[in-house]
C-alpha cells in the first residue's frame, strides 16, 4: 500500500451519422501522446508544530510524510469527460512515482484531475464516493484520500501534486505496562464525525461533502490473524484519519481496547479539524 503505506475508460470511437453530421475523433486515441503521468504528495502539516516528533521524516520538524508505492493506483479524469481511467504506479523517481494506463494516453494542453485511491469502482469526478467505515492501521493508506485537481499538460508532462483530503490525528498513548490492543475509537456527543461523503473534483475547493455521520470513529488495530497489536510500556503513536470538520469545543472521549476491555479511557479536546493538517493528541 501507499506510504504507511488503483474499469477501464471506454474512449468514443469516431461515427458518421450522416453527411453533414460527424462526431470527432476522442483525442485520447492518438498513440503519438503520452502514456505516463508523475503524481506526489504533498506532507501533512503538524497544526501549531513546534517541535520534531520521533514519526516525522521532514528536516524543518512541522511535517509528515506519506508517499506512494508499486501497489498504488490513481484514477485520472479528462476535463472533457466525466468518468476516468486508471493509472498504475510503475517507478519511483524520488518524491515522485510515473504512473501509466493502458490503452489511454494524455493530450497536451488538456486538463486532467486526479483521485486517489482509484478503486475498482468508478465514479463521475463530480460525485466520488469516500468511506471511512473500515479503517485499519495495517490499510490506512485506502481512506487518506487524495486529489490534484485541474492538472494541465504542458509540453508533454502532467505532474499531479496530490492533496490530502483527510485530516492526520497521531495518537501519542503512555502506557504503565505492555499490553494488546485491537482497537482506538474516538466518540463526540455533539458534533458527529463524518462516516461517508463523496467529493466533486470540479469544485473550488474540493472537500468532502458528509452523506451519513456518526457519533464514533474507530481504528482497527493488526487483523483477523494477528487479533490486535502488541503494545509496550511507554509511548506509542497510533495513525487515525477523519474528514475536515469543526469540532472546537467538544469533548471528544478516546478508547483504547482489547475486545470489550478497556486499555486506556480519555477526553480530548475537540478542534477545527482541516483538510492536510495534522492534529497531535497527547493521552497518558
Amino acid at each position: 500500500m501507499k506510504r504507511i503505506l488503483l474499469a477501464a475508460f471506454l474512449a468514443t470511437a469516431a461515427i458518421s451519422f450522416s453527411c453533414t453530421e460527424k462526431v470527432e475523433p476522442d483525442p485520447h486515441e492518438d498513440d503519438s501522446l503520452i502514456s505516463g503521468t508523475t503524481a506526489t504528495i504533498e506532507d501533512f502539516v503538524i497544526d501549531g508544530a513546534a517541535t520534531k516528533t520521533t514519526y516525522q521524516v521532514n528536516s524543518d520538524g512541522n511535517k509528515i510524510t506519506f508517499q506512494f508505492t508499486e501497489s498504488d493506483v490513481l484514477r485520472v479524469y479528462p476535463s472533457i469527460h466525466d468518468y476516468g481511467t486508471r493509472f498504475y504506479a510503475k517507478t519511483n523517481t524520488g518524491n515522485s512515482w510515473i504512473f501509466k494506463a493502458t490503452g489511454f494516453k494524455l493530450v497536451d494542453g488538456l486538463s486532467y484531475s486526479a483521485f486517489y485511491p482509484g478503486t475498482n469502482r468508478e465514479f463521475a469526478k463530480q460525485s466520488i464516493k469516500v468511506d471511512y467505515s473500515d479503517m485499519s492501521q495495517k490499510d490506512l493508506g485506502s481512506v487518506d484520500f487524495l486529489c490534484a485537481p485541474d492538472t494541465k499538460v504542458e509540453n508533454n508532462a502532467c505532474r499531479f501534486t496530490m492533496k490530502h483530503l483527510s485530516s492526520l490525528l497521531p495518537v501519542k498513548i503512555t502506557l504503565n505496562e505492555a499490553a494488546v490492543a485491537t482497537e482506538l475509537s474516538l466518540t463526540s456527543s455533539d458534533t458527529p464525525f463524518i462516516l461517508k461523503g463523496k467529493v466533486d473534483l470540479t469544485a473550488n475547493p474540493v472537500t468532502i461533502t458528509p452523506e451519513e455521520t456518526t457519533e464514533s470513529v474507530s481504528l482497527a488495530l493488526g487483523d483477523a490473524d494477528s487479533n490486535g497489536i502488541s503494545l509496550d510500556a511507554g509511548e506509542t503513536t497510533l495513525f487515525m484519519l477523519i474528514a475536515p470538520v469543526d469540532m472546537t469545543g467538544n469533548t471528544i472521549h478516546l478508547e483504547l481496547k482489547n475486545g470489550d476491555d478497556v486499555i486506556v479511557s480519555s477526553e480530548i479536546a475537540g478542534e477545527n479539524y482541516k483538510a492536510g493538517k495534522a492534529y497531535i493528541v497527547e493521552v497518558e
